[in-house]
């Protein structure tokens, strides 16, 4: 098999496993008007591990305008344990072009078992 064809076969079972273990049970954001051209956004984060391994997520946050479309995204990554709850959340500073756009968070998740 060529490296091209591993690599698309790899990206593809990648998608597959995606947040089979991990998921979002709340979430929500809190805006902060500021001064100086951006404002704190605030997003929090309830996630439940399902599965009898520890867990790494990564976490895409994308805040989402009345359209549900993307307008600002941040990453995030942290442990699950197995079989437990975590909370995350982050106060990020965003533009003030974007913040009057803000209704809402997507959560994406991938996730990795821990090796240990």
């Amino acid at each position: 098999m060529s490296r091209i064809a591993i690599l698309i076969l790899s990206l593809l079972l990648m998608s597959a496993a995606r947040a089979e273990c991990i998921q979002v049970v709340d979430a929500g954001v809190e805006i902060e008007q500021g001064e100086a051209g951006a404002g704190e956004v605030h997003w929090h984060a309830r996630l439940e591990n399902r599965c009898d391994r520890d867990q790494d997520a990564m976490l895409t946050v994308r805040f989402l305008d009345a359209g549900n479309e993307p307008v600002y995204e941040v990453q995030d990554q942290l442990i699950v344990e197995r079989h437990g709850e975590h909370s995350a959340g982050r106060k990020v500073y965003v533009p003030a072009m974007y913040l009057d756009e803000i209704v809402g968070i997507d959560i994406q998740v991938e996730e990795r078992e821990r090796p240990f």
